[in-house]
């Protein structure tokens, strides 16, 4: 009796010696992350873009968040059409191309505010690269109950939803903000 009480004692006392030896050999080693750098290239550099319309309401949402009065971004015509709709509809005060050199030009534009709130107080990208989103005249639905405006493209140029249902139009949903 007196020797299974032992063997019931030390057993545990084995097992956790055992235990404690596993979990050292499966803890992970700590590794010395090396990262490579790229070597900085001379000259002007260009970063390509891959949806310029969503870089333009991002760099437009986050001048509204900080407070700024202009943006800059790099022109397209897409870009251009965008925010003439946009200034049409108030959400912008000005839009202006402006061409430091001959190779790349910028657009600028100028923010509208309210007293001191932004006149856009949210950007929505609608249809992606990735996925087109269509939509026909009578699948337009008012935004925040004509507060806001869906911006399309359609086959008479980008306007925006107001626009679209006087001219009969339906297209592509690019953004819908308010």
């Amino acid at each position: 009796m007196l020797t299974a009480g032992v063997n019931y004692v030390v057993a545990p006392k084995l097992i956790c010696a055992i235990l404690a030896c596993v979990v050292f050999a499966l803890g992970k080693p700590h590794k010395l992350a090396i990262y490579l750098e790229l070597p900085k290239l001379v000259g002007n550099i260009t970063h390509m873009i891959n949806d310029h319309i969503s870089d333009m309401f991002t760099r437009l949402s986050n001048a509204y968040a900080v407070g700024k009065k202009t943006v800059d971004m790099p022109f397209t015509k897409m870009c251009e059409a965008v925010a003439g709709v946009m200034l049409e509809e108030k959400y912008l005060r000005k839009v202006e191309l402006v061409s430091p050199d001959k190779t790349h030009s910028t657009l600028r534009l100028t923010l509208s505010y309210r007293g001191s709130t932004p006149a856009v107080s949210h950007i929505r990208r609608i249809s992606k690269p990735g996925v087109r989103i269509y939509r026909s005249l009578r699948e337009f639905k008012p935004i925040l109950s004509g507060l806001g405006i869906s911006i399309l493209s359609t086959s008479s140029g980008i306007m925006s939803d107001r626009q679209a249902r006087i001219a009969h139009l339906g297209g592509e949903v690019l953004a819908e903000l308010w």
